[in-house]
């Protein structure tokens, strides 16, 4: 397999590992929509279930009441109210039995889903403990009605002591159904309770894929990026060291390993090579020979060179298609939701411009564009749902979307050329106060990288619309900046960053 892979053109490996890694990309992106729609799915089920319920059993115990309090009512109230008070019996036991008719129709509904999932956990018993518990209201309440029927019968013939006989048995009884009542309640509560846990495992499980899915993909595609720069610069450098023994009259044969562009320059290197040779062992000490020779060795020489030309150029494209590379994958993570599009690059761009104001070297400059598209790669694993939450997030949600700096760093750890990016995904949350995430860092601890991107990312997040809010505006982020300059944010970095806005706004 790698003696294929190596005699490849070098175009060709590029386009194979553009493949690879679309593929790794496109299965990373499978496995989060597919695990956070079941996520979805189990949330949604332990929520129909256990809301629906609770109206049902709440329902239920209002109806008892209204039948106990209309029997107190009918037992004590005038003869000729009575006969209203036996209405609203007969119609709160109307309500009492399409009730239960319609729990029972709503718990047979969910019944298999949340059968399997208790099975899972071992706690099938709730199932058993759900149909006894209602059975045994049932029995009760078919006893609570010949009572109440009695109760209404002595009542109308003014048998007084009959009626309040049946009335205290009854209000007995209704104790007794109240408790089944609270009894399912608890059950349901137990049930929710192992359909959290069940939806908490698939997110956890679809977090470790996806994660590992994206680790995997950087790794093998910087693995093969670097792979492939050595197995270009390693024979250039040898053509380089041949060249130069060639112009001190040593002539060398390069051994060809592989049939690919570099194999072929240097087939032509050590035909060049033999052809000086035998052109100086066989030059005479004619000038017109030795002009011959001479422009044999320029039209050789320039040759050579337009190879190493053509060398250098598939070499930048290498280094071009990692740039692309990583961009596809921040495009792929900001299409998670429509209010992060483009956002990334955005960052990016403010971040490298303000690193260039601030007269950052060449070199930090690239360090902090790349990072600036990867900085939210650690979203990867946090739900649509917080994404594209329309309300405030709770603190239990705010929490899960703080993981996302040092999920990321988490993700690119391990990959030596990410070495002096991982610090500034980490820290572009921190502020200089000390109030940050995830670390608590201030003022010169954080990085520079960092503080230039928590100013970038900052003003793209006030500028654009969120599902929380409408954009406050481009002079609103500005004040922000200026009002927290020194707090929140890096003074020196805010400052480049208003002066670079303001020449854009005269442009």
């Amino acid at each position: 397999m790698f003696f294929w892979f190596k005699n490849l053109k070098i175009r060709n490996k590029l386009l194979l590992m553009s493949a690879f890694v679309f593929v790794i990309i496109s299965l990373t992106a499978f496995a989060g929509i597919y695990g956070m729609a079941k996520t979805q799915r189990s949330a949604k089920i332990m929520h129909g279930f256990t809301i629906q319920s609770a109206s049902y059993l709440s329902a239920m115990d209002v109806a008892t009441d209204n039948i106990t309090t209309a029997l107190w009512f009918i037992a004590h109230a005038p003869a000729h109210q009575r006969k209203t008070y036996k209405t609203d019996i007969r119609e709160n036991e109307k309500k009492l039995l399409l009730t239960i008719e319609r729990y029972e129709k709503h718990y047979a509904a969910y019944a298999p889903e949340l059968t399997d999932i208790l099975k899972k956990h071992g706690k099938e018993s709730l199932i058993d403990e759900e149909t006894k518990t209602l059975e045994d209201i049932k029995k009760v309440l078919s006893i609570y009605k010949e009572l109440y029927d009695e109760a209404i019968k002595a009542a109308l013939l003014d048998r007084a002591d009959e009626s309040m006989g049946a009335l205290r048995m009854t209000s007995a009884l209704k104790g007794t159904v109240s408790e089944g009542f609270g009894r399912l309640m608890g059950i349901n509560r137990g049930i929710a309770q192992e359909m959290e846990t069940e939806t908490n495992n698939i997110f956890r499980g679809t977090l470790v894929l996806v994660s590992a899915l994206v680790g995997l993909s950087i790794v093998l595609g910087a693995g093969m990026s670097l792979m492939l720069i050595r197995a270009i610069s390693s024979p250039i450098n040898a053509l380089s060291a041949a060249a130069k023994k060639i112009g001190e009259g040593q002539y060398l044969v390069l051994a060809v390993s592989t049939k690919d562009e570099l194999g072929e320059l240097a087939h032509t290197f050590n035909l060049m090579s033999e052809k000086i040779k035998a052109q100086m062992e066989a030059m005479s000490v004619s000038l017109t020979e030795m002009k011959k020779a001479k422009k044999s060795i320029l039209d050789s020489r320039d040759a050579f060179l337009n190879m190493l030309e053509d060398i250098t150029e598939s070499y930048l494209e290498l280094k071009e298609l990692f740039i692309s590379l990583v961009s596809a994958m921040t495009r792929t993570l900001d299409a998670k939701s429509k209010w992060t599009k483009g956002h990334s690059e955005r960052v990016a761009m403010y971040a490298a411009e303000t690193a260039e104001e601030m007269g950052l070297d060449e070199d930090e400059t690239r360090n902090i564009r790349l990072a600036g598209l990867l900085h939210d790669i650690g979203k990867i694993g946090t739900s649509d749902y917080l994404l594209d939450k329309p309300g405030r997030l709770t603190d239990k949600e705010f929490e899960m979307v703080k993981m996302h700096p040092a999920q990321g760093a988490d993700i690119l750890k391990g990959i030596r050329q990410m070495e002096n990016i991982i610090p500034l995904i980490r820290g572009h949350h921190e502020r200089i106060d000390g109030r940050g995430y995830p670390d608590g860092l201030s003022g010169d601890e954080i990085p520079l990288g960092a503080r230039i991107l928590h100013v970038a990312d900052s003003f793209d997040s006030m500028t654009a619309d969120r599902p929380y809010r409408p954009s406050p505006g481009m002079e609103y982020a500005v004040s922000e900046l200026k009002k927290h300059s020194g707090s929140q944010f890096d003074a020196k970095a805010v400052e480049a960053f208003l002066k670079l806005l303001a020449v854009k706004q005269r442009v």
